[in-house]
């Protein structure tokens, strides 16, 4: 904690450092919005001579928005690593002992969320979600901003780097604008970009229906066979672009190794199940490789076999920017 922080806080509640850990922590996670102001305050003052007020982070540096990040850390976090949450929602790290527990009760917050607005729909099953989790912590003493993701996550992630961009070399389109972009809406403007396929948009259209059901089904296969696998691994990818981001993926193999990793002891429990991330690295390459032979083989056919003329029933909609949207 560097002096700046401990400044910080005393200025906003001089009994913490009397408090023991347990109660320090549980104050860093659900501090009051005006202590967080006044410690926030502080640390804008000292560390970089600014005055905190409505515009001050709309104002900062990438290196002032890092450091401090990197100095409140220690308050918001918990545990040997100062393990955080960055995510939305009113649970954090304290309310869950493990990575399992966290995405287990996320897995059942969305699949009740689909049940209560779709009707007829049937819960899945857990068996670990593909949904990214941001966090920081420290690892070896070096903050980090972590991405904690299964590998049927990862491996499924992947697919998104290479889809439109093949897709684009196969079937090359432009947005261009439609006779309605920029018509003016109750409380905003309409919202009508079109894509220009130089006379293949109905070609385009039928391969990114073919994309969509190849991606759901793939999902499905990969979310079964790394719970069936059970290979209790975790592997750390480091996916830094320069100091200012240090950034960590940290994934985990399945379910299994989840219920083994304990919020506040995070970077250790992972360890004891480390292995290379050349093989989940390899894996992901395959599955682009996949994805881009499927792709492929569906242009190849719909360009021998496809009616542009047969017209699919799409349902309508109309997009409405707000006004003051900035894009």
């Amino acid at each position: 904690m560097i002096p700046e922080l401990r400044q910080a806080i005393i200025k906003a509640n001089s009994d913490y450092f009397s408090w023991d850990k347990a109660r320090q922590e549980r104050y860093g996670q659900d501090i009051t919005d005006a202590e967080y102001k006044i410690i926030k305050g502080h640390l804008y003052k000292t560390l970089f001579g600014i005055t905190l007020n409505d515009d001050t982070e709309d104002q900062c540096t990438p290196e002032q928005t890092f450091i401090f990040n990197q100095a409140i850390l220690p308050l918001a976090g918990i545990g040997d690593n100062c393990f955080f949450l960055n995510e939305m929602g009113s649970k954090g790290a304290l309310d869950f002992d493990t990575w399992y527990d966290y995405d287990f009760d996320a897995h059942e917050f969305q699949e009740s969320s689909k049940a209560g607005d779709q009707e007829g729909y049937t819960i899945r099953p857990y068996k670990g979600t593909t949904y990214s989790r941001w966090a920081r912590m420290l690892i070896d003493g070096k903050f980090y901003y972590v991405t904690l993701l299964t590998k049927a996550g990862f491996l499924f992630n992947a697919l998104s780097d290479v889809e439109y961009d093949y897709i684009n070399e196969l079937i090359p389109y432009r947005f261009v604008e439609g006779k309605n972009h920029g018509k003016k809406e109750k409380g905003g403007s309409l919202w009508d970009m079109r894509r220009d396929a130089y006379g293949l948009e109905a070609q385009l259209d039928e391969l990114e229906t073919r994309l969509r059901d190849y991606l759901s089904s793939r999902h499905d296969y990969l979310v079964d066979q790394c719970f069936n696998e059970q290979q209790k691994a975790v592997y750390f990818v480091e996916v830094s672009e320069d100091e200012l981001d240090p950034s960590m993926t940290i994934i985990a193999s399945d379910p299994s190794v989840m219920k083994e990793i304990h919020f506040k002891s995070i970077v250790a429990d992972c360890r004891r199940y480390q292995q290379e991330a050349a093989a989940v690295l390899q894996c992901a390459e395959s599955e682009k490789a996949l994805l881009k032979s499927f792709l492929k083989n569906q242009f190849d056919d719909i360009m021998a076999n496809f009616d542009p003329k047969i017209v699919k029933l799409k349902k309508k909609l109309k997009v409405v920017i707000g006004d003051g949207v900035v894009f």
